[in-house]
C-alpha cells in the first residue's frame, strides 16, 4: 500500500488514441500510488463526464504489471531511536 509505481519508457503507447496517450505520458512521468483494495491492477480515477470509459477502459486492460516500474515501496513506518541511557550491569 503506498507503493509508487511509474509505466516504463520503453511502453509503447503509440498505438492509444491521443487522449490515452496524454494519460499514459503522466503515468511515465508522474508515477502512480498505489492503494491495494483487493482487485488486480485496477485503475481509479475522480468522475468526470468527459471521461470516456468506452476508451479508456480497454486501454487499462492493455496494461500489465510488466509494464510498470516499482520507483518506491509502501509505507515504511519510522524505525525507534535506540536508547541513548542504556547501562550493562554485571552481576
Amino acid at each position: 500500500m503506498g507503493a509508487r509505481l511509474r509505466l516504463k519508457a520503453g511502453r509503447d503507447i503509440s498505438g492509444f488514441p491521443p487522449g490515452v496517450q496524454k494519460i499514459f505520458r503522466a503515468m511515465k512521468r508522474y508515477r502512480l500510488i498505489v492503494a491495494d483494495n483487493g482487485s488486480d491492477l485496477y485503475v481509479s480515477g475522480t468522475y468526470d463526464t468527459r471521461w470516456d470509459n468506452d476508451v479508456l477502459n480497454p486501454a487499462f486492460h492493455a496494461l500489465t504489471a510488466n509494464d510498470f516500474e516499482v520507483i518506491a515501496l509502501g509505507y515504511q513506518p519510522p524505525r525507534p531511536a535506540p536508547p541513548t541511557n542504556l547501562r550493562i550491569v554485571a552481576h
